[in-house]
């Protein structure tokens, strides 16, 4: 055989082959075209209600596997980052657990589908002071206290001689002995545990103000939030709670929220006796604040 028939002969063998090869690839021959796998994606599903304020459990939650394109993007792929949190807003059995459920919404969330039977909901405004740092989340359980401080002056039931005076001697007067002029008064303060446990079903937090100027004090003023944010909490309370605390409302009592443990969802409500000066002074051992006399200079001329 001749060298260039060989060379031919080699030639159409490659070309065979690399045509072969080629078919193989590109799926041809009338073979089965390969079906690419599907993307899966693992989502945790409620396989029941779990109300606002639960705490979750391992047993509340179960793990679906849904194709990629179909899992929604604020779901979660692990129960571990679930369990053992409060659940910030009601997820129905079947649905899948938003991360809103877990960190909460910003603004107030569907207020009325977190209602029990025979709730109202009721808004309180707190600031940084009476209002756990406006940490306060849905979900939360909390406390309600009233605190009343009132400046009686004249009380005609105190006789003259209550604080009679000295020749030479003017009183010095403090927080509890109230002087004016010659009118002699009391300060009658009394703090009370008004309402318990009550589940907080949204909130609503203010922007923060302006920047102080720079001759502005940083000090905070007593009774005042630390930075002037407030937070408007709304809570789920019954026909009574509401009187309640509608009422100190009105009289512009101030009012205190307690942040509860989410163990308390079903704790009995504790007896308080609520606190006075007389309280004080005889179950905790306070001492009595007494009125101080300074000796004055002859020619001493009272402003």
């Amino acid at each position: 055989m001749r060298r260039s028939s060989r060379v031919i002969l080699l030639l159409g063998i490659f070309l065979a082959v690399g045509a072969f090869l080629l078919i193989v690839f590109l799926g041809g021959g009338g073979g089965p075209s390969a079906t690419p796998t599907p993307a899966i994606a693992r989502l945790v599903i409620a396989v029941v209600d779990i109300p606002q304020g639960t705490t979750i459990t391992e047993s509340m939650l179960r793990v679906d596997e849904v194709a990629l394109a179909e899992a929604p993007g604020d779901g979660f792929s692990l129960p571990e980052r679930v369990v053992g949190k409060t659940a910030r807003q009601t997820v129905v059995a079947g649905a899948y657990v938003p991360q809103a459920a877990i960190t909460g919404t910003a603004g107030a969330a569907n207020i009325a589908t977190e209602l029990n039977p025979g709730e109202r909901a009721m808004s309180l405004t707190v600031d940084e002071l009476t209002g756990v740092g406006t940490l306060i989340q849905p979900g939360d359980r909390v406390d309600v206290v009233f605190a009343f401080a009132k400046d009686v002056d004249k009380n005609p039931e105190i006789p003259e001689s209550f604080f009679p005076p000295r020749a030479g001697q003017i009183p010095v007067c403090g927080e509890t002995i109230l002087c004016e002029g010659d009118a002699i008064g009391i300060n009658v303060a009394s703090v009370k545990l008004i309402v318990q446990n009550v589940r907080v079903v949204g909130t609503l937090l203010s922007a923060l103000p302006a920047p102080a100027r720079a001759e502005a004090s940083p000090t905070p003023q007593p009774g005042t939030a630390l930075t002037g944010r407030t937070e408007l909490v709304i809570v789920a309370v019954n026909a009574q709670q509401a009187e309640v605390l509608r009422f100190g409302q009105l009289l512009a009592v101030p009012m205190t929220l307690l942040m509860r443990a989410p163990a308390d969802a079903e704790a009995t409500p504790d007896l308080t006796t609520g606190i006075i000066l007389k309280t004080l002074l005889e179950e905790y051992g306070v001492l009595p604040p007494l009125p101080i006399a300074v000796q004055l200079p002859e020619d001493f001329v009272p402003r």
